[in-house]
């Protein structure tokens, strides 16, 4: 009854046999899924996949526990403490890259310049004015 269904819908019986000695649908199967876990290999071998994991801390004092947190997250560059080291008021902990960091400041700079300009530019259209006059942190 299912064989005459997928005629008649014309999909192909390869994988939806439903014998169990079918042994060409079994071999396909095998083959695409062994096909599968070779190209997975190869591109887990020469892939590295990079992200950004931000994390909590606790620090135990003699006294009560402290929940040592950033912001914003990052990228830890630098572990300047081990397990079992004292430490002291406004000691540094960790240093964070600054990649990030300063990735997002020439963006945000980059948007500001570029809203700065188009400001400028309207205000010179709005003037009637034939030359515009750029500040002169944006020339």
């Amino acid at each position: 009854m299912i064989k005459k269904l997928l005629k008649l819908l014309k999909i192909p019986i390869l994988f939806f046999s439903t014998e169990m000695g079918d042994r060409k649908s079994s071999s396909w199967l095998l083959m695409i899924f062994a096909f599968l876990l070779v190209v997975f290999i190869f591109w887990s071998s020469f892939f590295e996949i990079e992200q950004v994991v931000s994390g909590e801390a606790k620090v135990q004092t003699n006294t009560n526990l402290q929940t040592v947190q950033h912001m914003e997250g990052g990228i830890v560059s630098k572990i300047h403490i081990k397990t079992g080291d004292l430490v002291s008021t406004n000691q540094p902990l960790i240093t964070l890259s600054e990649v990030q960091s300063s990735s997002d400041y020439q963006t945000s700079r980059g948007e500001y310049l570029s809203n700065m300009g188009k400001l400028t530019r309207l205000e010179a259209e709005f003037s009637g004015v034939s030359s515009i006059d750029f500040p002169a942190y944006l020339k």
